[in-house]
């Protein structure tokens, strides 16, 4: 689960958007942050979950998915409901990725234990070790 989604700020003035009443914008806010929170690549939960989820009337929620729809916001496939693109756009970075994270905590409980926190030979390797994560390599094995 994510704890949050990027927004970005061509929303404001984006021609799709323009086109949707502020419930219909409400709507597609809040279907980023359904979607950020069950995290698998913009897929969304059944309707009927979502509906409780936002507090919606069934007729509300289809029209407005609708015209969500319509304008490229939202993809409906065999699965269920996607959010268009939000793979693509809420995509983690590679530093953020469980290995590379797991490396910092692994190099920084190390550092604790020699004691030497804070110092710039830490950062020099954890610099080191996201880099060799980044590139789809092991910090510890080369």
């Amino acid at each position: 689960m994510k704890t949050w989604v990027k927004l970005y700020t061509e929303i404001v003035g984006d021609p799709k958007m323009e086109q949707l009443t502020s419930d219909q914008f409400r709507l597609c806010i809040n279907l980023l942050v359904v979607a950020g929170r069950i995290d698998q690549d913009g897929r969304l939960p059944p309707m009927d979950d979502v509906r409780w989820m936002l507090r919606l009337r069934p007729e509300h929620l289809a029209r407005d998915l609708k015209v969500l729809a319509q304008v490229g916001i939202v993809t409906q496939t065999e699965g269920g409901w996607l959010v268009t693109d939000f793979a693509e756009r809420q995509a983690r970075r590679p530093s953020d990725e469980p290995e590379a994270r797991n490396a910092r905590k692994r190099l920084w409980r190390q550092s604790q234990a020699d004691g030497i926190a804070g110092s710039a030979g830490l950062a020099e390797t954890q610099d080191t070790a996201v880099a060799a994560v980044e590139r789809g390599g092991n910090a510890f094995l080369g």
